[in-house]
């Protein structure tokens, strides 16, 4: 399970699922459909998250129903997220900066 928050909020499951709250009238938890991650983070406009095989999803803040879409079929170790923007550390980057 993993959580973030920048005004809205955002926690993955045990079984992978993307919950969100936080924003507009959404004040309980909702399902974000679609879509089962290993980490997320929260900015100012968007969720952003990495699936079990490296996929980069991302879905705006918004109504509750709006669907996860791909945004890079990776695979990526890990991202960071700021407003708009989502970096991703490809694995074999990861492994060449921790062999040095």
């Amino acid at each position: 399970a993993a959580c973030s928050a920048h005004g809205a909020s955002a926690c993955i499951n045990f079984a992978g699922e993307l919950w969100v709250w936080g924003f507009g009238d959404a004040c309980s938890p909702q399902r974000v459909p679609g879509v089962k991650l290993r980490e997320v983070h929260v900015t100012s406009s968007l969720f952003c998250g990495v699936t079990m095989d490296g996929t980069v999803w991302t879905r705006s803040i918004g109504p509750p129903g709006t669907d996860a879409h791909l945004v890079y079929d990776g695979p990526v170790a890990t991202i960071a997220a700021s407003r708009d923007r989502v970096l991703g550390l490809s694995a074999a980057t990861l492994a060449s900066v921790e062999d040095q």
